[in-house]
């Protein structure tokens, strides 16, 4: 700023003691302040962090005769694997799988006392904010295509939360270890 005004000496500028001062006038601050976070929220609005396109993969699951179908996520951070099995854990809204929950993950999830069932599992996972258990089913299949992925298997666990996971834009967060059995489904096809 000090080559600034010492070579052009813009009308309205002072460089004084290290610190610039401009000469704006009121009216032309207010406005310009207005016009810039118009310009700003629209960027954001537009550039806000939303999903990429192929991270987002549509999802079928059965479970005893009955189906859901939901929005996903393709979630790298998804490490969350059941226990004993190994096999993958998904987690998905209470919500967008009412129809399929098991009785005894409803109750869990409402925070109703349960007996032990073979039908549950409690998932432990870590967050930011602390660890914690999941209610999880093993469904009979999860169906998942997406742009770069096309997964059929049973091998994998569903845990349920009663969160709301993204505001609509998705329903589910997918583990991508999930995607170990694409071969197997495209195997399955041939």
């Amino acid at each position: 700023m000090l080559v600034l005004w010492v070579t052009v000496a813009p009308m309205g500028m002072v460089y004084n003691n290290g610190a610039v001062y401009f000469d704006i006038d009121l009216a032309v601050l207010a406005v310009s302040t207005v016009v810039s976070f118009a310009v700003v929220s629209l960027i954001v609005h537009f550039t806000s962090r939303r999903a990429p396109r192929d991270s987002v993969a549509l999802v079928k699951i059965g479970y005893k005769g009955k189906e859901a179908k939901l929005t996903a996520l393709v979630d790298t951070g998804n490490s969350l694997c059941e226990t004993f099995s190994g096999f993958p854990v998904v987690l998905g809204e209470a919500e967008s799988l009412e129809k399929i929950i098991p009785d005894v993950v409803r109750e869990f999830v409402n925070g109703e006392d349960v007996s032990s069932s073979s039908e549950m599992r409690l998932v432990m996972h870590k967050t930011v904010s602390g660890t914690g258990f999941l209610p999880a089913f093993r469904p009979d299949y999860i169906e998942v295509k997406s742009v770069s992925h096309n997964v059929k298997t049973s091998e994998v666990y569903v845990a349920v939360t009663r969160n709301n996971l993204a505001r609509g834009e998705y329903e589910m967060i997918l583990n991508p270890a999930l995607f170990d059995e694409e071969k197997r489904y495209a195997e399955a096809f041939e």
